[in-house]
């Protein structure tokens, strides 16, 4: 009788590390999710940055070539100037936006490591509603063989 409870308690043991680890998959999934989003985002606005350096290459080039003794020169030269500014301050937004996900991407990154390490637990009831269905289920399965 000794052995057999022992071997009981061993699957009871094995069906909660299931448990657990089927528990931790669900939090780290969304995770995972946001992490994909955030990549998304990141490559959305480096395509948005390249985009804004070839108008600012290409408003360079314009003013450099630009005829000096057009009778619209300065307007066109100051419009130019502004641009130029205004696609600079554009290229240190990007900047910002592009490091403030990829901290957010660490920030999820180390939830997830959390999560795997044990340090973030899971729910002791859900745990314990997930064993007992695995229990229930092998029992199934065990008459059914």
């Amino acid at each position: 009788m000794q052995n057999n409870t022992t071997t009981l308690e061993a699957s009871v043991a094995a069906f909660k590390v299931i448990a657990r680890d089927a528990l931790r998959m669900n939090l780290i999934s969304p995770r995972l999710s946001k992490i994909t989003e955030l990549e998304n985002e990141i490559k959305d606005t480096q395509e948005c940055e390249a985009q804004n350096a070839h108008f600012k290459l290409v408003t360079e080039y314009e003013l450099s070539v630009s005829d000096k003794n057009h009778p619209d020169y300065e307007d066109r030269k100051k419009e130019s100037e502004e641009d130029i500014k205004a696609s600079e301050e554009v290229t240190k937004q990007h900047a910002d936006v592009v490091a403030a996900i990829e901290k957010e991407i660490a920030d999820q990154k180390e939830g997830i490591e959390k999560i795997k390490s044990g340090e973030t637990k899971v729910s002791l009831e859900a745990l314990n509603e997930l064993t007992e269905k695995l229990i229930k289920q092998d029992a199934l399965n065990q008459v059914k063989s």
